[in-house]
């Protein structure tokens, strides 16, 4: 296959690339954590986990086990004017004593949005802002990278459907190291060792093929030239 050695070598930039995200997003998860932390958690008694432009937060129930008692959603990314911090949370009816604390630090935190809701977006924003743009630039550069291994694979393909197509012309036609199931008609598909193109009218040909290790000969019409080469490429790779 032509542009092997390319392809592998952007195949292993492109997980460089990625690797490299992850470990910007990580950062800024961490940043971000830090961030609600210190405006929510200031005795620790939550846990944060932030992915992205959320964060789930995790509180210690009567077991000893963390349970989610409420998220939050800054989408800073999209910079909308009414961009706000975004709180979200289920509702109960039962007053066991996690469901009280958890109504009362949702209180407490539906206290610190209202009041401080815009200052903990811009500082999230803030910490976030140059990482994200360096996301964008290698996620940029990914898509080049990846679009670089469709063009070559489409050369690749394009260049093993015409040496298919010259093999079915020639005499010897294509033999198989195993028999395999071609679609000839909606209706047949035998299970053929060697097949190879006698006669071509426009977009379709009469084919010559064996079956049962030999012993079988026969030929077909009006088979379509280019479904018949789709079909061989993927037992010819």
């Amino acid at each position: 296959m032509k542009y092997l050695n390319e392809i592998v070598e952007i195949e292993s930039q492109i997980n460089q690339i990625k690797n490299k995200r992850f470990e910007l997003r990580k950062l800024n998860d961490k940043k971000v954590k830090d961030i609600l932390d210190s405006y929510f958690n200031y005795f620790k008694k939550v846990e944060f986990v932030v992915g992205n432009e959320s964060a789930i937060v995790y509180l210690k129930d009567d077991e000893g086990k963390l349970k989610e008692i409420f998220s939050l959603y800054f989408d800073e990314r999209y910079q909308q004017v009414d961009n706000k911090l975004r709180i979200s949370y289920y509702s109960s009816s039962t007053n066991n004593e996690f469901e009280l604390t958890r109504l009362i630090m949702l209180g407490n935190a539906a206290e610190i949005i209202k009041d401080r809701g815009e200052s903990i977006l811009k500082d999230i924003f803030e910490a976030r802002k140059s990482n994200l743009e360096r996301e964008t630039e290698l996620f940029s550069l990914q898509l080049i990278c990846e679009n670089q291994i469709r063009d070559y694979q489409k050369e690749n393909t394009a260049a093993l459907k015409i040496q298919i197509e010259l093999d079915l012309r020639s005499e010897e036609g294509i033999t198989f190291n195993i028999p395999q199931t071609i679609s000839l008609k909606r209706t047949y598909s035998p299970k053929i060792d060697k097949i190879r193109i006698t006669e071509v009218k426009g977009k379709t040909c009469t084919v010559a093929i064996e079956m049962g290790g030999g012993s079988y000969k026969t030929t077909e019409s009006r088979v379509n030239i280019e479904d018949l080469i789709d079909q061989i490429r993927y037992y010819v790779k």
